[in-house]
């Protein structure tokens, strides 16, 4: 009995490490509208990262680097601030870096699979990720 005790401490203990975003980056995959089915495959058109810095910090680059503050909890609830950006032209890519930017202060819960990271916003856009490190 005690060993099954430890058994299942453990196994919630991995799963609840496994879905930290601290220390971690990403590559944005696409933007996914989940009442249309429509997805923006991103990674064709542009490279964008994403990093979580510590507990409270997020950074990036898709045409301008960005750095933004972030809270998340257990029940895998995530609160995005504003980010704050460079101002470079981004010619053709531009639209999808706003579009980011919008969906990002919108982001409400997340989940992780594998290497995979999934932010899913208020209006029912979904940012996917795939983990680069």
């Amino acid at each position: 009995m005690k060993f099954v005790v430890i058994a299942v401490l453990l196994l919630l203990h991995l799963s609840v490490c496994s879905q930290n975003l601290s220390e971690s980056s990403w590559q944005l995959m696409s933007i996914d509208d989940l009442e249309t089915g429509i997805s923006k495959d991103i990674a064709a058109t542009a490279k964008a990262t994403l990093r979580f810095e510590g507990d409270s910090s997020y950074s990036g680059r898709f045409c301008n680097t960005y750095k933004g503050n972030y809270k998340h909890n257990q029940d895998k609830i995530i609160r995005m601030g504003v980010p704050q950006a460079t101002r470079m032209l981004c010619m053709g890519i531009d639209k999808y870096e706003k579009e980011m930017f919008a969906l990002m202060v919108m982001v409400n819960r997340y989940r992780m699979e594998d290497d995979k990271l999934f932010l899913f916003t208020t209006n029912h856009k979904r940012l996917s990720y795939k983990k680069t490190k």
